[in-house]
């Protein structure tokens, strides 16, 4: 009885009238605790009875974990406007701006996105009939070409205009949209044709003497041209005895040409009466293509000794008046006039650069550059005034029909003849060549000169 008092009294530290054996008594506690985080604790306590000795042995929280969790939140972002550029905005300007629209994109011509700031009228993603590519309202006369809005062109074309009230292509003369693209301007040339049947076409035209300087102009697309020249005979003198003038030279050469290029075109006349021929001209500006000289004019009847009138010559330099009695005048060269006959002589004929010196009493011809008329004649006959192209006038002496002949006209102008007492004849006048392929002649053409262009 008295052992199981003392079992009974667990609280006593020992049982003094225990002195037997006794059985140990084991007791196990645990516990768990969790909180915000996860708190474990083990505690273990063991009690040992001895029924002669007591001891108590007491082990406690062995082991304590604790572990902290940290809350994790994910910020969305702002909201397009707010000046903030977020994940997704390329900018944010707190409103359109101009690198910014208001969608918070960044701002580009094209990309179907109306930004005024940016300067835009218009933005429907590429050119439409009413904004241009360039984000500009289409107006016919903007200088912007809006081929939606049925413009052909809106500013300059090349070999044509665009109309300023409707921007349709109209195409300058002798052009034409071949390909049917207006786009692309008038950029044929018809060269005398048409689209089916483009130029150019072999052509020619013949000058005759009409007593004026003409004008040539080289056709469309012609790059080449020969060109004939022919110089006029010089004047015959009338009577018994009397000599016929010089024939003209004739000159042949092939030219580069510059299509629109205008040439001046002169022909030399024969006189009626004794005058020298005028020399043929071809010139562009001031620079003669090719010149073909005319011949000196015939001694009239007189005295014996008379001579034909002087041949226009193949070589630049004019020749000189001829006169048994007395001395004539002498070529022109370098361009120049010719001189005049001594003694009652006659005048010289007129080059390209200068004219032909004055003869007693009659006339030197006029240059290319003077215009070209021909000498006047002397003692006041009228029909011995050379002919148009530079030719020298002719003398009437006494009360002969005729009198001594004038020079001829040319790129350098022949000498005038010597009257005295056996009228002579005037000197051929000088030719140039500047093409190629050459064929000259002297003393080849009779009556008037004539030009005959060929393409």
């Amino acid at each position: 009885m008295l052992g199981l008092s003392c079992l009974a009294l667990l609280t006593l530290p020992a049982c003094p009238s225990d002195d037997g054996t006794g059985t140990d008594e084991i007791g196990t506690d645990t516990g768990t605790d969790t909180g915000t985080g996860t708190d474990t604790g083990t505690e273990t306590g063991t009690t040992t009875s001895d029924t002669s000795d007591t001891t108590d042995t007491t082990t406690t929280d062995t082991t304590t974990t604790d572990t902290t969790t940290t809350d994790t939140t994910t910020d969305t972002g702002g909201v397009c406007g707010d000046g903030v550029v977020d994940a997704g905005e390329d900018c944010d300007d707190s409103g359109e701006s101009a690198t910014c629209n208001d969608d918070c994109t960044a701002a580009a011509c094209g990309d179907a996105k109306l930004n005024a700031s940016a300067g835009e009228a218009c933005d429907e993603g590429g050119e439409s009939a009413s904004c241009n590519v360039d984000c500009t309202a289409s107006a016919c006369g903007d200088g912007v070409l809006n081929v939606s809005a049925g413009e052909e062109c809106d500013g300059e074309v090349v070999n044509g205009i665009c109309e300023v009230d409707t921007c349709a292509v109209t195409c300058d003369a002798d052009f034409d949209s071949c390909d049917g693209d207006p786009l692309t301007g008038c950029e044929a040339a018809l060269c005398g044709g048409s689209c089916d049947n483009l130029g150019p076409f072999p052509g020619m035209q013949q000058f005759d003497f009409s007593g004026s300087i003409e004008q040539f102009e080289i056709p469309a697309c012609v790059t080449n041209l020969t060109i004939e020249v022919s110089g006029a005979q010089g004047g015959n003198g009338t009577g018994s005895g009397a000599k016929p003038g010089g024939l003209g030279a004739t000159m042949i050469g092939d030219f580069m040409a510059t299509p629109g290029d205008v040439l001046d075109v002169l022909v030399g006349e024969q006189p009626g009466l004794n005058g020298g021929g005028g020399g043929s001209f071809v010139v562009l500006g001031m620079d003669p293509w090719i010149v073909a000289g005319g011949g000196g004019g015939g001694g009239g009847a007189c005295c014996g000794g008379q001579v034909d009138g002087m041949p226009g010559v193949i070589g630049e330099d004019g020749t000189a008046g001829t006169s048994p009695g007395c001395p004539g005048g002498a070529g022109g060269s370098g361009g120049n006039g010719g001189g005049a006959g001594n003694s009652i002589g006659t005048g010289g004929g007129g080059g390209f650069l200068t004219d032909g010196v004055m003869g007693q009493p009659s006339g030197g011809g006029k240059s290319f550059l003077n215009g070209g008329a021909g000498g006047a004649g002397g003692f006041n006959v009228a029909a011995e005034t050379g002919g148009f192209g530079g030719g020298g006038g002719a003398n009437q002496n006494g009360g002969w029909t005729s009198g001594d002949g004038g020079g001829g006209g040319g790129y350098s102008g022949g000498g005038g003849s010597c009257g005295a007492n056996q009228w002579g004849s005037g000197g051929g006048g000088g030719s140039l060549n500047a093409g190629d392929n050459q064929m000259n002649t002297g003393g080849a053409r009779m009556g008037d000169g004539v030009i005959i262009i060929n393409w």
